[in-house]
């Protein structure tokens, strides 16, 4: 890499707060910021949170266990899986039926429904 591409790589992680960078003289020191990575861990996070308890409510509305409380919600887990006690045809109902789904996920807000 030449030495520009190398100073146009930093300063876009710089510009986006990924790293700091220290003047020393005619030396630049680059290091990690972990606190920049916060926003994407924010954001993860609220996903995760999010479609843990809607896929929870799923599967309890599905299961009729409709269970009390919060469920725990596994931290720093991207990928949510769940299996239901269901045939294919009871889960397409709850994923695609405006009335089921407004009972585990949300209300639609389609004015056609």
């Amino acid at each position: 890499m030449t030495h520009a591409a190398v100073e146009k790589h930093l300063t876009v992680l710089s510009n986006g707060g990924l790293i700091t960078t220290r003047v020393s003289g005619r030396e630049r020191f680059n290091a990690l910021d972990p606190n920049g990575f916060a926003p994407m861990r924010d954001w993860i996070k609220f996903f995760d949170q999010f479609w843990g308890n809607q896929l929870t409510n799923l599967k309890d509305i599905i299961e009729k266990k409709r269970s009390k409380g919060t469920t725990p919600i596994t931290k720093r887990i991207i990928r949510k899986s769940i299996f239901l006690n269901a045939d294919r045809q009871t889960v397409w109902a709850y994923l695609t039926d405006p009335d089921k789904l407004a009972i585990w996920f949300h209300t639609p807000k389609n004015p056609f429904y």
